[in-house]
């Protein structure tokens, strides 16, 4: 006998790798933010970065349900790219990396390839999830035929 899909399983089990990748981001943003401080000397530092990782963890832990997961997923892809939006500014200064902005600019830098990361995982994610969706939809149509 067939089983009517739920299609919050559905987005669940297509974002895990989006929603194991927000944990290690939100990880790594943390190391980030304590070293940050100490390598560029700025206690804004730590907020610059410590920010968006308590934002991806609590996005990460809240979307453990699946019935809460696309709607975290969302929130945890928006967060990485206001991060990329925030540090992109880091690339035009790449000439001044020797410079006595040079630690704050490098800093910059791993923030954006973290976030830019993060959301090259994201893509695929999205166009999995939203086909499985898709998919899904048509057999619960097809149930509701019945």
């Amino acid at each position: 006998m067939a089983v009517r899909p739920d299609l919050g399983r559905v987005h669940a089990a297509a974002l895990r790798p989006l929603w194991l990748a927000t944990y290690a981001q939100a990880a790594i943003l943390a190391v980030v933010a304590i070293g940050g401080v100490e390598f560029v000397g700025v206690a804004g530092a730590a907020l610059f970065a410590g920010g968006p990782a308590l934002l991806q963890l609590v996005f990460a832990t809240l979307g453990r349900a699946p019935q809460r997961c696309r709607v975290c997923m969302v929130l945890a892809t928006s967060a990485s790219g206001f991060l990329a939006l925030s540090t992109v500014g880091g690339l035009l200064g790449l000439e001044h990396l020797d410079g006595p902005a040079g630690d704050g600019l490098a800093f910059q830098l791993v923030c954006f390839a973290l976030a830019a990361l993060h959301l090259g995982v994201a893509r695929p994610c999205w166009s999995r999830a939203n086909a499985a969706a898709d998919a899904a939809r048509a057999s619960i149509a097809l149930f509701d035929e019945l």
